[in-house]
C-alpha cells in the first residue's frame, strides 16, 4: 500500500543532489567535504611525524607554552611511560617521588608559577603571623 499522495517515480540526479545538499545543511557541514578524498602521506611526512613524536616523548617539557620566560613544567617527566610496581614498597617510593615533584618542583600556572609548597607555606606563615 502506498501512502496518500506518494509518488512512485525514481529519484533523478537533480533530486539526489538536492537531498544531499539538504542533509549537509542539516548537519552543518560543507557540501564540498563530501567529495574530499584524503591522500596518503609521503614517506618524508611520515619520517618527520615520527621524529616529532620521538622528541615529544623524550622531552615533553619543551613542548609546553612559556609565559614571559617563566618556567613551565606540565606533569611528570616521562609521563607517557608506565611502569608496573614490583611490590608495595616500590609503589610507595614511586608515589612519594611523584608527590615531591608535584609539590616541590612543579610550577603551577594557577598558582602564578609557584610550587604548591611555596604557596602553602607562604599562606601558613601569614596565618600564623596574624
Amino acid at each position: 500500500m502506498k501512502a496518500a499522495g506518494a509518488s512512485s517515480r525514481l529519484l533523478t540526479t537533480a533530486d539526489w543532489e538536492r537531498y544531499i545538499l539538504r542533509q549537509c545543511q542539516l548537519l552543518k557541514i560543507a557540501h564540498s567535504s563530501l567529495y574530499y578524498q584524503a591522500k596518503d602521506p609521503s614517506d618524508e611526512e611520515l619520517t618527520l611525524l615520527r621524529l616529532i613524536d620521538q622528541q615529544y616523548l623524550e622531552t615533553p617539557v619543551l613542548w609546553q607554552p612559556q609565559n614571559d620566560g617563566v618556567p613551565s613544567r606540565a606533569g611528570l617527566p616521562h609521563q607517557s611511560q608506565t611502569n608496573a610496581a614490583e611490590d608495595g614498597k616500590h609503589l610507595n617510593q614511586e608515589v612519594k617521588q611523584w608527590f615531591d615533584l608535584y609539590n616541590q618542583e612543579r610550577f603551577h600556572q594557577a598558582l602564578r608559577y609557584k610550587t604548591s609548597n611555596q604557596v602553602y607555606y607562604q599562606n601558613d606563615c601569614i596565618e600564623d603571623a596574624s
